[in-house]
């Protein structure tokens, strides 16, 4: 009778111990990530529906929720037409000090933002047409280094 109390406390102190800090669950990428409908810098984009339109030049946050594990990265890449004149001009521009973000350098109408923490991520990213409207696509990279969802913004 011991010995099964002995070998039940034990199993309950290894799995409470795994819980606190050991390998990450493997939980659905909704689980464990969530883009609220707005944050520090108002609406988000991360939270438009797929094929919003945005008229003129707007402010969006760029807001999501991280648990522990979890990492996201957002590949933006501009869908218009490529003007003879100028060529691509970015469609988006955001703040200098973003929380919990990192940006690639803007390439050829694609830019990649990333997650570098847990928690409440959020910027301010501006959309505008700059004279050329056309769609911008949003792939998300949740937990996974292939798309897990796609969505469309359409400039005017």
């Amino acid at each position: 009778m011991k010995t099964n109390l002995f070998v039940i406390i034990t199993s309950a102190l290894i799995l409470s111990a795994c819980e606190k800090g050991g390998s990450p669950p493997l939980p659905l990428p909704e689980i464990m990530i969530t883009y609220p409908d707005s944050g520090y810098y108002g609406k988000s984009a991360l939270s438009l529906e797929d094929s919003t339109v945005i008229d003129g030049a707007k402010d969006f946050g760029f807001t999501a929720i991280l648990q522990k594990f979890a990492n996201v990265s957002i590949k933006i890449t501009d869908l218009s037409p490529i003007d003879s004149s100028t060529g691509h001009i970015p469609k988006w521009s955001y703040t200098s000090n973003p929380i919990g973000w990192m940006a690639t350098t803007w390439n050829s109408g694609t830019q990649v933002f990333t997650a570098t923490q847990t928690g409440k991520l959020d910027m301010q990213i501006t959309f505008h047409a700059q004279g050329q409207p056309g769609p911008c696509r949003l792939d998300f990279y949740e937990n996974s280094s292939t798309v897990t969802r796609t969505k469309y913004l359409i400039l005017k």
